[in-house]
This record gives C-alpha cells, sequence and structure tokens, in this order.
C-alpha cells in the first residue's frame, strides 16, 4: 500500500469521526442555548480544549513552525507567552464573564457589550466580530489546502472544498455539542502530535544541542532574541499581543466561559487548558529550530511542518501528526462559525429586525447562517495572500483592539460609563429596569459574594436585584430613607422579589453604609454614589 493511501485512509477516517460526532449530538440540540452555548451540559475538560484549541488554530501548527524558522529565536517570546494565554483570559475576565453572562442571561459577547455600554457598543461589537471572521476562516482552509497539497499530493482546490463542507456539516447539525466534543478529540491530537514529532526530529538532529548548534552555523544573525537587529520593543509587543490580547483577540475562544453558570468548573478547566497550550507550544517551537537545521534553504516557512512529517514520520504516525494539524485549522473554524450564528441570531435577528426567535426558528436561522459564512470563507480561500500566520493576525489584531480594554475593564471598574464603551452618548433617566444600573448593582454583588456574614438589608437588595428592580435616595426625603423599586410581577409566587421587603424601608446610618457599598442609586448620576 502506498503512503499516500495511508495518509487518504487515516484522514478519511478522522473525518468520518468528526461527522459521526455530529450527527450524535444533533439529537441534544432542543433549545437555543443548547445549540450555541450547551448550557452546563459540557464537563471541565471538555471547556478547556474547546477553549484552546479555539485559540491555537492554523497559525500554531503550521504559523509558528514556519514563522519560528523564518525570525529564529525572536519569536520564541510570542510562543511562551501563547502557553501563558490562559492565565490572562481565564484570570482576569474569566469568572466574571461567566457570572454577569447567567445573571444578566447574555447568549454572546455583544449581548454582554450592550449591557454594559448600550445598544450602540453592541452593535459595534457585532460588525467587527463579522467582518474580522472571514479572515479567520480563509487562513484555516489555506493552511489545509496547503498541508494536503504538500504531504499527500491532492490539488489546494479539492483539499479547501472538501475539507470546507465537512467542517460545514458537522457544526450546523451539531452545534456547541459537536462544536466542544470534536475540538477536544481535535485537542488530543494535537498534543499527541507533538509528543511522536519533537523526539523523533530531535534525534535526526543530535538532540537540542545539536539543533542549536545547526541553527547558529546556518543562521547566526537569528540566535539571539533580538532576531538580529529588531528593537526591544518588537519583542515586548509579541508578548503582549499573543497574551494579554487574547482576551479580546479571540472572542470565539471567550465565549466558552458562557457555556457554564457555574465559575467552579473554570478553575479546573484552567489547568487543562494550561497543560495543553505548554505542550504544544513548547513542541512548536522546538520543531521551528529543528526545520532550521534541517531545511535551512526552505523557500516557503510554512512548509516547515509538511516537509518534517513527510521526511521523518512513516506514512500511519504522520497521518496521525496531519490529521492534529488539520484539527488545529477545525477546531477554530467550527467555534468561529457557530459565533458568528449565535451572534446573528440573537442580535441580528431577534433584537434589531425583531423576527421570530424561538428555539425551533432560531436554530434553523442559525445552521442557514453556518452555511453562508462557510461558504464564503471557502470562496475567499482559493486565492488568499501567502503568509498563513500575517493572515490570521489580520483579524486577530481588528478585534484585540477593539474588545480587550472594553471587556477587562467593563468587568472589573465600577464607574465605567458608557461614554467610555462606545463614546459620548447621552444615556436616558435612570429607572428601576435601567440595564446600566443593574450592571453596576451587579458588579458589587460580585465584588462581595464570597462574604459570608452580610447585613439583612444586604440580602434583601440581591434578591431584588435578582428581581429586575432598583434603589435610590428618596428625593427630599431624610438622609437615611431609601426607597426599592418594584419590578413587574413582584410578589407573586416563584418570583425572587417576593415578601413584604418590598416596601420603602427606613434605615439607620449604620445599616445603609454597607447596603451602598453593595448597590448602586438607579437615579440621579451614574458616577456619584449614596453618602455613607
Amino acid at each position: 500500500m502506498s503512503s499516500t493511501i495511508q495518509y487518504i485512509l487515516i484522514i478519511c477516517v478522522y473525518f468520518a469521526a468528526m461527522l459521526g460526532i455530529g450527527v450524535f449530538f444533533s439529537k441534544r440540540n432542543n433549545t437555543k442555548s443548547d445549540y450555541f452555548l450547551a448550557k452546563d451540559k459540557l464537563p471541565p475538560a471538555v471547556i478547556a480544549f474547546s477553549f484552546s484549541a479555539t485559540q491555537m488554530s492554523g497559525s500554531s501548527y503550521l504559523g509558528c513552525v514556519g514563522t519560528m524558522h523564518s525570525l529564529g529565536l525572536a519569536y520564541a517570546p510570542v510562543s511562551i507567552t501563547s502557553a501563558a494565554a490562559p492565565w490572562f483570559c481565564y484570570v482576569l475576565v474569566g469568572d466574571r464573564v461567566c457570572r454577569i453572562s447567567s445573571r444578566l442571561k447574555c447568549m454572546t459577547l455583544s449581548d454582554l457589550f450592550e449591557e454594559r455600554f448600550g445598544k450602540r457598543a453592541g452593535l459595534a461589537s457585532l460588525l467587527i466580530m463579522i467582518v474580522a471572521i472571514v479572515p479567520v476562516l480563509t487562513a484555516q482552509l489555506k493552511a489545509a489546502g496547503t498541508a494536503f497539497e504538500t504531504i499527500i499530493g491532492i490539488p489546494y482546490l479539492t483539499t479547501i472544498l472538501v475539507f470546507g463542507v465537512i467542517v460545514i456539516i458537522y457544526t450546523l447539525v451539531g452545534g456547541m455539542f459537536a462544536v466542544a466534543w470534536t475540538d477536544m478529540i481535535q485537542g488530543v491530537l494535537m498534543m499527541l502530535g507533538m509528543v511522536m514529532l519533537v523526539p523523533i526530529v530531535l534525534g535526526a538532529t543530535g538532540g537540542i544541542s545539536g539543533a542549536y548548534a545547526s541553527f547558529t552555523t546556518n543562521n547566526p544573525t537569528m540566535a539571539t532574541f533580538d532576531g538580529g537587529g529588531k528593537p526591544l520593543l518588537w519583542i515586548i509587543s509579541g508578548f503582549l499581543v499573543y497574551g494579554f490580547y487574547q482576551i479580546g483577540g479571540q472572542p470565539a475562544a471567550i465565549t466558552r466561559f458562557q457555556t457554564t453558570t457555574q465559575p467552579e468548573k473554570l478553575k479546573k478547566s484552567l489547568v487543562w487548558s494550561v497543560l495543553f497550550q505548554s505542550v504544544v507550544y513548547i513542541g512548536v517551537s522546538t520543531l521551528g529550530i529543528c526545520s532550521m537545521a534541517l531545511f535551512p534553504d526552505l523557500a516557503a516557512p510554512d512548509m516547515a511542518l509538511p516537509n518534517l512529517i513527510s521526511h521523518f514520520l512513516p506514512p500511519l504516525l504522520g497521518g496521525v501528526v496531519l490529521a492534529a494539524a488539520l484539527g488545529a485549522m477545525m477546531s477554530t473554524i467550527d467555534s468561529v462559525l457557530l459565533m458568528a450564528s449565535s451572534l446573528f441570531v440573537n442580535n441580528i435577528w431577534g433584537k434589531a429586525l425583531r423576527k421570530p426567535n424561538d428555539d425551533k426558528a432560531a436554530i434553523h436561522v442559525g445552521r442557514i447562517v453556518v452555511i453562508i459564512l462557510g461558504l464564503l470563507g471557502t470562496l475567499f480561500a482559493i486565492k488568499p495572500p501567502a503568509a498563513i500566520l500575517w493572515l490570521v493576525t489580520m483579524g486577530f489584531s481588528l478585534m484585540a483592539g477593539a474588545f480587550t480594554f472594553p471587556l477587562l475593564l467593563g468587568v472589573w471598574v465600577k464607574g465605567l460609563t458608557p461614554a467610555g464603551g462606545n463614546g459620548p452618548e447621552r444615556r436616558p433617566a435612570a429607572s428601576g429596569h435601567d440595564g446600566y444600573d443593574r450592571w453596576r448593582g451587579l458588579h458589587r454583588d460580585l465584588v462581595c459574594h464570597r462574604l459570608q456574614h452580610v447585613w439583612e438589608p444586604q440580602r434583601l437588595c440581591r434578591r431584588h436585584l435578582a428581581g429586575g428592580g432598583g434603589l435610590s435616595r428618596v428625593a427630599g426625603g431624610p438622609a437615611g430613607r431609601l426607597k426599592i423599586y418594584r419590578p413587574p410581577g413582584a410578589g407573586e409566587a416563584g418570583h425572587p422579589f417576593r415578601g413584604s421587603g418590598c416596601a420603602q424601608q427606613r434605615l439607620t446610618t449604620r445599616e445603609r453604609r454597607p447596603l451602598c457599598r453593595l448597590i448602586a442609586p438607579v437615579s440621579g448620576s451614574p458616577r456619584r454614589m449614596p453618602p455613607s
């Protein structure tokens, strides 16, 4: 049996498994929450692998090895900080995005921006994400076509058409269940690919010392972290962009924090994410240095990994590593397609156009969007730019610059106003249902959620806030008097704001001080707090 046939058989088995997962999980999509988020139905390891596999696109397997081959050690900080990216995302925004999304019923990041900064910010975030999606899809398809053409010899056009159709099918059929579970399988294959390929390649170069010696002999100017004269700022910016700016640059990955209402799951997921990304990024950095020692005159840097696979692995093992590279691309494509679908259904179809948005209609429209965007990305991939990594960077930079600080400051800074999120905007008079004031109250609740002993007024206002109510000083009233607004349905059975606590209450100064630290006023200037 020829090596080409062996490669094709392994890839066919891999594709069949992905389609089977999509069909299997299609029966679990009973609601739009199931289809777009699989809410509270994914274990921590699946959330972790789906988050990291979404971040680690074709640029991680093909692009990083090729760029390390071109730039040398100057690119090493990028690999190091990419492995640390989960720390930035989970620790700085993960817990709060999870809690806030579950409280305010946000299904997309645009919902979260709209609640925090107003409708204009929600619309702007929606447009930016949809515009940036096409370059990301194009890059992944281009990477797949390049790998297949180099290793197996299948024509580029045939590859991207087959690859694109398979990803579109299992994504539109299985939704988040299929996307997350296939991401986990693809992540395991990515780790397995590094574990198999790195020792073999190191053996061919004489170990780490031998690889570095050959590397410095062939490219002495690239054997330093300044890359032969690159400024220090270039290295620092690479460290920040691929670590810290993953907070906003990968909204499809951040969406994984909205798949659960249990922050405890995210703590377990963080461990899996760090382990996964550390193994992969250490592996690709090592392969990049080895490829420079083994193939110093390689014409196209993106061909570094395909050449390593074809030269040093037998077809069966090479097929597994190639499947791992395909997994890096597929995991990004399916996540981006599903994110775009949920954005259109929830924020355009349901809110802007006010179309029927029940579960059946939402899933149907979402699947149509997946097909349209998938075909559009495939069309652009027929003649894309040459460099895979920089193609991904185009879309990444747009989203990182637009979302990182609004998202980070929005969930941490209580005084950040809508004007800080989307420019000057006149805010309507506050009421008991004003989203901005509910957010401020929620911020204080998040700050105090670990308190074991609280004043009775604090417990009352937490129940009150959950019911959509608000709190403000009574105009012209005594200094110790606060007015509590009743939301619709208050007092009814099962409503969180049920009971006699809905009436006006006269609170002492001692009671009012901790109360004012917890709940924001719903009238007056948003910058002013009640006196303590």
